[in-house]
């Protein structure tokens, strides 16, 4: 099966809940999008959101997270209880990750796409030392040292400074 076969599947699962991809797809489109189509976007991004925190949650829960429990104080506090059940609950995150993607007008080749671009960027920022330590104060963008633009994207230290996503 291909991620182009899951996200199928997954927005005949959520049409049964009221979510249209096809709509979000169209409206998404072409950038700025409308500032009504923006908000019912957020609103399914929030609950999609919520979802995947509860997931998560439940995938701890399959550890002795709790340091201070016998298990965890015994040596076993990130050994997994049941990896099927964790397995499940990875699964559940899939789904809401999918949704994710389908509220914000992705397409499968759009996800494997910026994927690629952004494993790129990142194999990049630790070839040349990534670090967050070094970063300019909240708020504020260094400029590229190749570029001279911000560093909207993300970037990477390197001797001559920074270097901006789309430089590297």
């Amino acid at each position: 099966m291909k991620l182009d076969d899951l996200f199928q599947l997954q927005d005949t699962l959520n049409e049964r809940v009221g979510l249209n991809w096809a709509y979000f797809r169209k409206q998404l489109a072409d950038l700025p999008a409308d500032r009504d189509v923006l908000i019912e976007s957020g609103q399914w991004i929030d609950d999609f959101l919520k979802a995947m925190s509860s997931e998560i949650e439940e995938l701890r829960s399959h550890t002795y997270w709790k340091h201070w429990c016998s298990e965890a104080q015994g040596g076993d506090r990130y050994m997994v209880k049941d990896v099927e059940s964790a397995r499940a609950e990875v699964i559940d995150m899939l789904h809401f990750w999918i949704s994710l993607a389908q509220v914000l007008g992705m397409s499968a080749d759009m996800v494997e796409n910026m994927y690629r671009e952004k494993l790129g960027v990142n194999i990049k920022r630790q070839d040349v030392g990534y670090s967050i330590a070094a970063k300019d104060k909240v708020g504020e963008l260094p400029n590229c040292c190749k570029c001279g633009k911000p560093c909207k994207v993300g970037y990477a230290l390197t001797g001559d400074g920074p270097i901006c996503g789309g430089c590297i």
